[in-house]
Formats: structure tokens, C-alpha cells, sequence
């Protein structure tokens, strides 16, 4: 493997106020990654995130922080594991103690920021920021700004995140692992059969970024003139972490909701846990919540297995770039998953709870938008001389409505602001905003 060294890169995007080698002598520079994202307050604002439920009410239902911190873990085991099994194959030096945990800790950085540029409202504000650039047309953009603005992704956020605040900047091993979709929003080769292609994984303002990023980690190029690459080696393993956990804590948030019985749950995980499973009597006699977490925890721990081995066995055609399929595509469990995906979108995705919730949020945050845009417009192109209205909202906002900036970049000053928020932060600016809270 002569990449190794290139897709465990310790540079970081600002070379000059952070090099490598600066972590202590007890640190990877992978690990300053993922303390660094753990401090930091875009991971903080996570925990009133929505996962599934949006503001929930019940203490152990996940939220994204919550979510984000088991993808990590799950990731580490994936990551070590994969290490481990190549080593075992001989396609890594066995005598390298050193990669299990190297591998492990790039997944876990990488997995504990994948969530980071997710907006309020989950997907629904997703859709919501992006059907309001659609039905509003700003002048001036070109083809590709429209693109960004118009499609807003939650990945792509997250790259500009890590990239653009200080406190973050990861090296370029966890940003490669944390890019997902490394094409831009305006592709028009697209090849949506191509896992890394479905999405979009870098604003245009962020183009250099990411390019400087590929280079660095050694992506193979996809479409040099577009600076759409193929997906770092590890990629795979932390986008597995996430669709194995979602999959088996969603269903057990669910069951502790009330929406799945524990025997519906049960019945969903057992082709997972093998046709030899049964719950003995003690399990029985065990409170809800414990009974729903055994079960996540057993499936969650076969997959991670099946995962790891289907990884290793595969490894040859991710790294060459031959194989651009996802881990649970490939997994004996597969068609368990499929199911599970399919059960989870009908009875959970689509409950009372979720679909209420998520109409507020597409009432809401576009309302947002048009007292967020107009405001910063105004501003933006008359100075002191926009409305007293205009003038007082954009003094409460942290956007330069310098007329020096494009256009595009004032409204992806908007667009950071408000997918900063919680879900109860966008909640209150509303009500605020609307006078219906003072």
C-alpha cells in the first residue's frame, strides 16, 4: 500500500498557525482532531440537533450529539479492525503496532464531525434552505453558486466548518475520511450508481479547500476540470459506522417511545443476531429500556464484525477506487438491512411525532430566510440607507454585509448563521422575531 503515508496525512488546511507534530507526546495528531471537535461549539449545539425526533421529550432518545459520539465509537472498531485484518492478510506490514490504532482514531475524528453541518430541522431544513434559493433567485451567481445554494447539503457544510473555524481544522487524513461526497453541486457527469457521487461534498467557496485536501490524501480524480475525486480509504468505514448505528438506535429509540413494541423490535434484529438467538428468561424480567439496548447492542456488535471482515475482504478494490459500492451493500446482513430501512421509513420516519415537527420546520426556517436575506440584501446594497427594520436585524446578526462581498458570499454568511442553530434556537429567533415572544 505506497498510499499509507498520504491517507494518514497530519498536515491541516492552515499550515502555518498549526503544522504537525504539534500534538503532545501522548496524542496522534488524530486525536487533537477529535478532542478539538469535541470542544468545539458546532459539536456542542448537536445535542438539541434533531436525529429523528425533533425536540424530543423522552430523556434517552438520541440526539444528533448523541448519535455522533456511538458513530465514533463504532468507527474506532471498524477502524482497528480493518487494520488488523489487513495486517493479517499481509497487505500492511504486521509489524506496524502502530496502524490499528492510527486507522481507528482517523475513523473516530471523522465520524464524530460527520453530523456537524447539519441544520436545524434534520432534513426537513435541508429542503427548506434550499427551496427558498430556489423559488428566490439572487443576481449575479454563476451556474455553479446556483448549484450550492440551491441543493444545500449537509456534508458540504460540514466541510466548511472544519476548514473555516480555527478551532478546528483537522488534519487532511480526517477531513479525507470525513468526505463522504467528494464532487462538487455542479456535476454534470454525475453517476448517481457511484455511492460516492450521490450527494455533493464541497461549496464552491470551499473549492480550493478540498482540492488542496485530495492532493494531499492522494484521491484518485474523478473529473480533474470539476474537482470531483474518488473517496479516501477510510471513507467507507466511517459511512458503514453511521448506517449501522441510525439503523439500530433509531429502532431503539423508537421501541422506547412507544411506536415499536419490543416485540416487533426483536423480531426486526433477529436475522442479524442469527437464527440461534433466544432471549433466555432473565431478559425478560429486564426493564424496557435495558431490553431495547441489549438487542441494539448484540446487532450492533455482529454488524460492526460483518462489517470489519466484508471491508478487509474488499479492501484491494475500495483503495483502487474499482469498487464504489457502500459497506452495507456488500454485507451478509444486507438484505436484514434493507428491511430494517424499509420498516424504519414507514413506522418511524413517517410517526405523528416526526411529520409534525418537521411541518414546523418547514414553516419556520423559510421564514428565517426571508427576514435573514432580505435584511442582509438591504444592507448589502444600500448600506445605512436600508430600512430602520433592516438596520436593526442585521445589527443582531453576525453576517458582513460588506458591499466588497459577492452576493454569493453573503448568503452563505446567512446560510452558516442559521444552520448554526438547535432546533429550539431557531424556535426561539422565531418567535422572537415575530413578536409572538419578547
Amino acid at each position: 500500500m505506497k498510499q499509507l503515508n498520504q491517507w494518514f496525512n497530519e498536515q491541516r488546511p492552515d499550515s502555518r498557525s498549526s503544522k504537525a507534530g504539534s500534538a503532545d507526546a501522548h496524542r496522534m495528531e488524530f486525536e487533537v482532531d477529535l478532542d478539538r471537535i469535541i470542544f468545539s461549539r458546532p459539536f456542542r449545539s448537536l445535542q438539541n440537533k434533531t436525529q429523528v425526533v425533533p425536540l424530543p421529550e423522552h430523556d434517552f432518545v438520541h440526539t444528533r450529539l448523541t448519535h455522533s459520539l456511538e458513530v465514533s465509537s463504532v468507527a474506532r472498531s471498524l477502524g482497528r479492525q480493518a487494520a488488523q485484518g489487513l495486517m493479517g492478510k499481509g497487505l500492511l506490514a504486521s509489524d506496524a503496532a502502530y496502524l490499528s490504532p492510527q486507522w481507528g482514531a482517523v475513523c473516530a475524528a471523522a465520524a464524530l464531525a460527520h453530523d456537524l453541518g447539519n441544520p436545524p430541522f434534520g432534513h426537513a431544513g435541508e429542503e427548506a434552505i434550499s427551496r427558498w434559493f430556489q423559488k428566490n433567485h439572487l443576481p449575479g451567481l454563476s451556474v455553479e453558486e446556483q448549484a450550492d445554494l440551491q441543493a444545500f447539503e449537509g456534508n458540504a457544510q460540514g466541510f466548511r466548518l472544519l476548514v473555516g473555524r480555527k478551532d478546528l481544522r483537522p488534519t487532511f487524513a480526517t477531513l479525507g475520511a470525513f468526505s463522504k461526497y467528494p464532487c462538487p453541486a455542479y456535476f454534470p457527469k454525475r453517476d448517481k450508481s457511484k455511492r460516492s457521487q450521490k450527494k455533493y461534498g464541497w461549496f464552491r467557496s470551499e473549492e480550493q479547500a478540498f482540492r488542496a485536501m485530495a492532493e494531499a490524501c492522494g484521491l484518485p480524480v474523478a473529473d480533474e476540470s470539476l474537482g470531483a475525486f474518488g473517496r479516501h480509504p477510510l471513507c467507507w468505514l466511517v459511512e458503514a459506522a453511521d448506517d449501522i448505528s441510525y439503523l439500530l438506535v433509531d429502532l431503539e429509540d423508537a421501541v422506547l417511545m412507544g411506536v415499536v413494541p419490543l416485540t416487533g423490535m426483536l423480531e426486526l434484529v433477529q436475522p442479524i443476531l442469527g437464527k440461534g438467538f433466544e432471549p433466555n428468561p432473565r431478559f425478560w424480567k429486564r426493564p424496557l429500556a435495558d431490553q431495547a439496548g441489549l438487542l441494539r447492542a448484540m446487532a450492533i456488535q455482529q454488524l460492526i464484525r460483518s462489517a470489519g471482515d466484508t471491508y478487509v475482504a474488499n479492501a484491494e478494490a475500495y483503495i483502487s477506487g474499482a469498487l464504489d459500492r457502500s459497506l452495507d451493500e456488500l454485507l451478509p446482513e444486507s438484505q436484514s438491512m434493507k428491511e430494517l430501512q424499509g420498516f424504519s421509513r414507514k413506522h418511524i420516519y413517517q410517526s405523528e411525532r416526526v411529520l409534525e415537527l418537521q411541518a414546523a420546520g418547514f414553516e419556520l426556517l423559510p421564514k428565517l430566510m426571508d427576514m435573514f436575506m432580505e435584511a442582509c440584501l438591504d444592507r448589502w446594497e444600500h448600506g445605512d440607507g436600508c430600512s430602520a427594520r433592516n438596520r436593526n436585524l442585521t445589527a443582531l446578526l453576525p453576517v458582513d454585509c460588506n458591499p466588497d462581498h459577492s452576493v454569493y458570499d453573503l448568503a452563505r454568511q446567512v446560510i452558516d448563521f442559521l444552520a448554526s442553530f438547535s432546533d429550539r434556537q431557531a424556535m426561539r429567533w422565531y418567535r422572537k422575531l415575530q413578536g409572538i415572544e419578547l
